[in-house]
């Protein structure tokens, strides 16, 4: 059935209006009134539905059942990823959301070479939540993960007893492995996993993260890149708790 996400506002009990992507439902799908429909709230509920008019650019649905988006994982698993160079950023919030993430946090650590701030620090997280949207909407997810502002180390030192797990991805780990990590802890309602930008992350902001409570883990011998950590790792944790589909 022929899926696609409407705003909250556009949910009026039974009644959903879908406005973004009405002319390619009527034009390109060619669907009509009386045929069947998914419509997502991006918040995790899907509200199967039959297509019941057309309003100018709008089309109006009538929903006949609401249900838990099957393709969202249990966990609600936030990634805080240190920012990186250039565009990076933007590959990294494309293939997070398709694997699986929850949210995503973008970090500014002591090695990271981007520094936005101010108004280009909006404009910035504006088109990160635009690409989660569209590729929410492209691996159809129940959800479309929110991407916050940069925030600081410190910040997100405060954070890290919100979650029952924060899992610090760590060149230098070399104990302790994913698996033996987990096999350590219960599986967590609410995680986090963080990860360094380019070049990594210090020692000393390793050392601040496990005062605060965070467990550090290995992602193998090899060393990834900081826009290929964040979707292996992503995949891997959700695939051990049985939450890839």
């Amino acid at each position: 059935m022929a899926r696609f996400f409407i705003d909250k506002e556009d949910i009026q009990g039974d009644l959903l209006r879908v406005r973004e992507d009405a002319h390619h439902i009527l034009h390109v799908l060619r669907m009509r009134i009386g045929d069947e429909i998914t419509l997502c709230d991006g918040e995790g509920t899907d509200y199967l539905s039959r297509i019941e008019g057309i309003e100018e650019d709008t089309l109006l649905c009538r929903a006949y059942d609401r249900r838990r988006a099957e393709t969202e994982p249990e966990t609600e698993l936030t990634l805080y990823q240190g920012l990186p160079k250039g565009d990076k950023m933007e590959q990294i919030v494309e293939k997070c959301v398709e694997t699986g993430i929850g949210r995503i946090v973008p970090v500014q650590m002591k090695r990271s070479v981007s520094r936005p701030e101010g108004r280009k620090a909006q404009s910035k997280t504006e088109r990160w939540n635009k690409i989660s949207r569209a590729a929410a909407k492209q691996s159809q997810r129940g959800r479309i993960p929110q991407v916050e502002e940069p925030v600081s180390m410190a910040e997100c030192l405060r954070r890290v007893k919100e979650y029952d797990l924060m899992l610090v991805f760590y060149e230098g780990e070399r104990e302790h492995s994913l698996r033996q990590v987990l096999k350590s802890v219960e599986r967590p309602k609410k995680a986090a996993i963080l990860i360094g930008p380019e070049g990594g992350l210090e020692a000393e902001e390793v050392e601040a993260l496990l005062r605060a409570g965070a467990k550090t883990a290995g992602l193998g011998t090899r060393i990834l890149r900081t826009e290929t950590a964040g979707p292996v790792a992503t995949a891997l944790l959700l695939y051990e708790w049985e939450q890839m589909g």
